[in-house]
């Protein structure tokens, strides 16, 4: 049987133990190219050749004529050795065969994985602080975060707040019993979630009797919180922390005052 290289149109010799050894796939000899000979396998003689006329021959007064061959002499007796092709040994029967993988490859896959990245960013830049503040997403961040601190890789998330599961309660806003010239405003901060979450900063305004403000401050929790660093970071579920604020009096046309619950900078 043979076969012809599509590398190099060379005509190739093989024979049925070299098909199964390998299930059809063949080295060219003189290409050294990888190819499935059952695709292109046929029985052709690898030297076609015409009829080869006989020259006429002198006998005496008797003259014979030329005669033809009506077929070809018989390949087994030709002796020219021909191209034989090298068995592909498979690592295992249904393996297929590797492709040396090219440089050029390479590249392009540094550059997929440069651009997934970036994209992998942008994503964390543009959604990451909606996911922070989702509680169905915090116990997940959490726990990449912990696995992140387990390898040794300085991972701290925000507290999570919602202001709306805070509430400011019992607020009153008096005139300060030790201090002249002074106001005192005394509240609970509640948190009514299911989890733990961080403090928010309280904005107080004070009006005058037509609704304008007289004066306006933002403070943290460590101003509003006595005692602030003496408790945790975040407001378990369903606690009460006393809010406290010591402020000067802004004048006697202070008539009311407003407050609101800010998130943190």
């Amino acid at each position: 049987m043979y076969v012809d290289c599509p590398a190099c149109q060379t005509r190739l010799e093989v024979r049925a133990s070299h098909l199964r050894a390998a299930r059809g796939m063949v080295c060219c000899s003189i290409c050294k190219h990888h190819f499935d000979a059952l695709e292109g396998l046929h029985d052709d003689d690898p030297l076609p050749r015409s009829p080869l006329p006989v020259e006429s021959i002198d006998a005496g007064d008797t003259k014979v004529n030329p005669v033809g061959f009506d077929q070809a002499p018989d390949p087994q007796a030709d002796t020219m050795e021909w191209p034989t092709v090298e068995v592909v040994e498979p690592t295992r029967p249904d393996a297929p065969v590797r492709r040396r993988i090219d440089p050029a490859d390479w590249r392009w896959l540094t550059m997929g994985v440069l651009a997934g990245g970036l994209l992998g960013l942008q994503v964390l830049m543009v959604f990451g602080p909606r996911w922070l503040a989702d509680p169905d997403w915090r116990p997940f961040l959490d726990w990449n975060c912990a696995r992140l601190q387990a390898i040794g890789v300085n991972c701290r998330l925000p507290p999570l707040i919602d202001l709306r599961q805070l509430t400011v309660d019992a607020h009153r806003f008096t005139t300060h019993p030790q201090r002249n010239g002074g106001l005192l405003f005394e509240a609970e901060l509640v948190n009514h979630a299911s989890y733990a979450q961080g403090y928010p900063r309280l904005r107080l305004s004070v009006e005058d009797p037509w609704g304008g403000a007289m004066a306006i401050g933002t403070f943290g929790p460590e101003t509003y919180v006595p005692e602030f660093a003496a408790r945790g970071a975040v407001l378990v579920p369903g606690e009460r922390v006393p809010i406290r604020l010591e402020l000067l009096d802004p004048g006697r046309e202070a008539a009311g005052y407003r407050f609101e619950l800010v998130e943190p900078e």
